[in-house]
C-alpha cells in the first residue's frame, strides 16, 4: 500500500515537472524561434534567422547572427588511466585497489565575427553531441 502511494506520488512529480519543461521550451520558442539544436545548456541554435545562443554570467543567454564566416569547433584532450595496486594486509592475503584518474577536458570554440570569439569547457560526456552540433552549425554556415 505504501509503496503504491510512493510509486504514485513520484509519477505526479515526473509528469509535473515534464509539464514545466514543456511550457518552458515551448516560451523560449515563442521568443527566440525554433530550436535546430543545443549542447547541454551552454549553446543553443535557433533558426529563421540563424542565431546562436551562448550561456553569459548568472544563467543569461548572449544572442549572435550566424554569418557565412560562422565556425564551430570541438577540441579534446586527456584521457583516462587506471592503475592497481596489490598491498599485502595483517592476514597473509592481498588486497587489490584500484585508481581510476579522468583527466579528459572537452572544449567548444566558436568564432562568430564580428561579434562572438569564445572558447566554452564542456563535460567530457558531452562530446558525440557537441560534435554533432558544430557540424550542423558548420554546415548551416556554408550554405549562407
Amino acid at each position: 500500500m505504501l509503496g503504491t502511494l510512493i510509486l504514485a506520488l513520484t509519477v505526479y512529480v515526473l509528469v509535473k515537472m515534464a509539464i514545466k519543461h514543456t511550457r518552458a521550451v515551448a516560451a523560449a520558442e515563442a521568443v527566440h524561434g525554433r530550436i535546430m539544436g543545443r549542447v547541454g545548456r551552454k549553446v543553443i541554435l535557433y533558426a529563421d534567422p540563424p542565431r546562436l545562443a551562448v550561456a553569459g554570467p548568472k544563467k543569461t543567454l548572449r544572442l549572435h547572427n550566424v554569418s557565412s564566416e560562422t565556425v564551430l569547433a570541438v577540441e579534446s584532450s586527456g584521457g583516462i588511466s587506471v592503475s592497481t595496486t596489490t598491498m599485502p594486509n595483517l592476514f597473509g592475503d592481498a588486497q587489490i585497489k584500484t585508481t581510476k584518474v579522468d583527466s579528459r577536458e572537452l572544449y567548444l570554440s566558436i568564432d562568430c565575427p564580428p561579434s562572438l570569439a569564445v572558447v566554452l569547457k564542456l563535460a567530457p560526456n558531452q562530446g558525440h553531441e557537441a560534435r554533432k552540433f558544430a557540424l550542423s552549425v558548420n554546415q548551416l554556415a556554408r550554405q549562407l
